[in-house]
């Protein structure tokens, strides 16, 4: 079996541009079970401004073949509604390039992807699946927006996928073949590290109680929330330390949050984080927080919990996916700063076997979950051909 896989962001070889690495990551552990994959992940032209032009470029990785054709896009109405067609004249081109002969097109996201992969599936008569990753906000807008294009994606596609339950419903309305399937971790980019040897790595004083954030720096991850309970965390113990990572365009606001809360002593802002870094900044943690406002499933939850670490996170439509047991970690209500302290507090005098929160994570590893994708790409066969 071969697979077209059209996502329109995908890690470069080194993972310098990191945005949607979870395709990445399940591509990785995907190819050991298929003849060859290539992926094709349009980068407009910006003159070099963006991380993605900066360091996209073709590589292959055993069977696995990237490229990213540049094109030209103005954010405006017209190319927007035009870039389906636009995107799968492109990709037509490099797959008549590399004289590429494929079983199934997976496209993530409803828009472009899925939209160029419907094209593409009509002219080249083959099957193709969208998994819709978008988050609760998004999703909601495209749903609104009654956008003819969008609802033809989700008609057309042979499997929608989604990455969490609560929308199964919804889309039963525009399709029959509708499945949920989480986004997973690989085991080998998250090691399980011991806690005094992960802070000794990292110069955190073993006496600290620490906790650890990390996600793109924008206003819907929540960070100000996480900012206001820690304040009211520490008015009980100074000891408390909180480290969140990342990068974005609402740094500078929560840098002066923290001056103006007095807080630097207790916040620290760590900036990006390399990805082989994650797990030792995991591990080093008491207890990791997700306070984003809304979500599509919760990715980095899972990532702690598969590193041994409760978790207490929003309910932000994602995490409360995962969030399922209490042996594993809280959750709390969003963009609710008291609750959240209140639910810190609680976990951290809580007593956490690691042991079992790490059992629990591993149904959410990309190893598991592929079985079941691969199984999902058979029966689109089965079906196509009678």
């Amino acid at each position: 079996m071969k697979i077209l896989v059209i996502s329109p962001y995908f890690p470069d070889e080194k993972n310098a541009f990191i945005k949607s690495i979870f395709v990445k990551e399940q591509l990785l552990d995907l190819r050991n079970s298929v003849d060859g994959i290539m992926v094709v992940s349009p980068v407009p032209f910006t003159m070099g401004i963006t991380e993605a032009e900066k360091h996209c470029k073709n590589y292959r990785s055993k069977n696995m073949l990237v490229e990213y054709p540049r094109f030209l896009h103005l954010p405006i109405r017209l190319f927007r509604e035009r870039m389906d067609k636009r995107e799968a004249k492109i990709i037509l081109k490099i797959i008549n390039k590399n004289k590429w002969e494929f079983d199934i097109i997976h496209c993530h996201f409803t828009w472009p992807s899925g939209g160029a992969g419907a094209v593409l599936a009509d002219q080249l008569k083959k099957p193709f699946v969208v998994t819709i990753h978008e988050n609760k906000d998004w999703f909601e807008e495209e749903l609104n927006s009654k956008d003819e294009k969008l609802e033809n994606v989700w008609k057309s596609a042979d499997q929608l996928i989604r990455v969490n339950t609560s929308d199964l419903e919804i889309l039963h309305k525009y399709n029959n073949n509708v499945i949920f399937m989480p986004v997973g971790f690989n085991r080998n980019r998250l090691p399980i590290l011991n806690k005094s040897v992960s802070r000794l790595k990292l110069g955190i004083d073993v006496d600290e109680i620490v906790l650890f954030s990390f996600g793109n720096l924008i206003e819907r991850k929540g960070f100000h929330f996480l900012i206001e309970a820690v304040r009211l965390l520490i008015e009980d113990d100074r000891k408390i330390v909180c480290y969140i990572g990342g990068e974005g365009d609402y740094r500078s606001a929560l840098e002066k949050l923290i001056e103006e809360k007095g807080l630097g002593r207790n916040i620290r802002m760590l900036g990006r984080i390399p990805e082989d870094d994650i797990s030792t900044w995991v591990c080093a943690c008491d207890l990791f927080v997700v306070p984003s406002t809304r979500e599509s499933f919760g990715l980095t939850v899972v990532e702690a919990l598969a590193c041994g670490r409760p978790v207490v996170a929003t309910k932000n439509g994602g995490s409360e996916e995962i969030i399922k047991d209490d042996r594993v970690g809280y959750l709390c209500e969003v963009k609710d700063p008291v609750d959240m302290a209140m639910k810190i507090k609680k976990a951290l005098i809580s007593q956490w076997d690691s042991e079992f929160i790490i059992a629990f994570a591993e149904d959410y590893s990309w190893q598991r979950i592929n079985i079941e994708l691969l199984a999902t790409y058979q029966r689109i066969l089965n079906r196509r051909n009678g």
